[in-house]
């Protein structure tokens, strides 16, 4: 980080820290709901950011992120509760400071993010540790009697463990890693020895093995595409993986469709059934909700007053926080990609269009590593306008 002030270099270093510990999530307890221990360094970084006197990139991301925070306050106070208001105020800012930092920083906060997911990953191995030690295991009803361990969901085999390590569900384990993963694949130089990065692999596929989700197959599917791409690959090639990606998305649709029943310890034995899948059926609650509150949403606690997420990233935002929020939200993503690509980041790239997918499935809006992917790649867009520009 040559050449910046000592306030930009102490903004960096708390961001950074904040985002290694971003795997801690259910533990230390902390004294707010839904805080958790990077929150104090985010805080702390955004404290000493407003003194950095950083350049502030107008038009593409500042007019956004604002945006999505002013619709999320507009729906708190026209829509309903204000739970929920002050995360989506940090992901914002989240957002909105890795834009600033990225200029001279995105090196560091991507290798952040692959420390992150290491961490993340290793939380999951203790949970695998716990789990074939006898030291906790599922109950007569299917629950969890570690912290470390998931609940099982449609998995029916309680002989399977089902890690979330530190991290508040499965789903934000394998996004966090599958993140860290994706980073590294492309961007080896982020740790440049050899063995630290098998490690990092070996890891990684552990925690995605036995956290048994949509992931592997969404990050799988990413991985080849992009890699199929950057290599000019032969037609034939292509091709098949046309064929292997329509079936991934009609496998997908039948899971989110319908009830569907797998044991893990026999995955060839699947039972469709012919009912809503839970994820569906939540969607229907969904579009009731926005129905109602089809402007501003029914505001950003609803999520938390009636005990449901639509486990869609875009149904949750329109129902929440009303149609100005989902608009943000939708540009921010689909430019960062587009600016991830254009500079071929292909890591970063990788890692937002995996989150992309991902939000058809998961509650990615509340993600932190997402919005400061956005950031990332957007400042570094950024960067590479102006300096045309010059």
């Amino acid at each position: 980080m040559a050449g910046v002030t000592v306030s930009e270099r102490q903004t960096t270093s708390l961001l950074v820290i904040g985002i290694i510990l971003l795997p801690l999530q259910i533990w230390p307890v902390m004294p707010l709901p839904g805080m958790q221990l990077s929150d104090i360094f985010f805080a702390l970084a955004f404290v000493q950011f407003l003194w950095a006197r950083f350049e502030i990139p107008l038009g593409i991301a500042s007019v956004p992120i604002a945006a999505f925070a002013a619709g999320a306050t507009v729906s708190t106070l026209f829509g309903g509760s204000p739970v929920k208001l002050l995360g989506h105020f940090e992901l914002a800012a989240l957002g909105w400071m890795a834009v600033c930092a990225s200029p001279y920083s995105s090196r560091w906060l991507r290798r952040a993010l692959v420390i992150a997911a290491a961490l993340a990953a290793l939380t999951a191995m203790a949970a695998l540790a716990v789990f074939f030690s006898g030291i906790a295991g599922y109950d007569a009803a299917g629950r969890p009697e570690s912290p470390l361990l998931y609940i099982h969901g449609s998995l029916v085999s309680d002989n399977y463990p089902r890690p979330r390590g530190t991290l508040v569900t499965g789903a934000m384990l394998t996004s966090v890693v599958a993140t860290g993963f994706a980073l590294l694949w492309f961007e080896r130089e982020l740790v440049p020895g050899v063995w630290q990065r098998r490690l990092i692999y070996a890891v990684c596929v552990v925690a995605l093995f036995f956290a048994f989700s949509r992931t592997i197959a969404t990050l799988t599917i990413v991985l080849i595409a992009i890699e199929l791409w950057r290599r000019d690959s032969p037609q034939w090639a292509r091709g098949a993986f046309v064929i292997v990606a329509a079936a991934y998305a009609v496998a997908l649709w039948v899971s989110l469709r319908y009830h569907v029943v797998l044991n893990p310890m026999e995955p060839w034995a699947v039972d469709v059934l012919a009912e809503d899948g839970e994820r569906f059926g939540k969607w229907r609650n969904a579009v009731a909700t926005l129905a109602e509150n089809p402007i501003i949403g029914a505001g950003p606690g609803i999520l938390v007053a009636e005990g449901w997420s639509a486990h869609n990233t875009w149904l949750n935002l329109w129902a929440g926080l009303g149609i100005a929020p989902l608009a943000a939200f939708a540009f921010l993503m689909f430019a960062s990609v587009r600016a991830a690509v254009g500079l071929r980041s292909l890591g970063v790239a990788c890692a937002l269009i995996f989150a992309l997918i991902q939000s058809i499935y998961q509650d990615i809006e509340d993600m932190r590593h997402v919005w400061l992917l956005i950031g990332i790649a957007l400042g570094a867009g950024w960067v590479r306008s102006r300096e045309a520009a010059s």
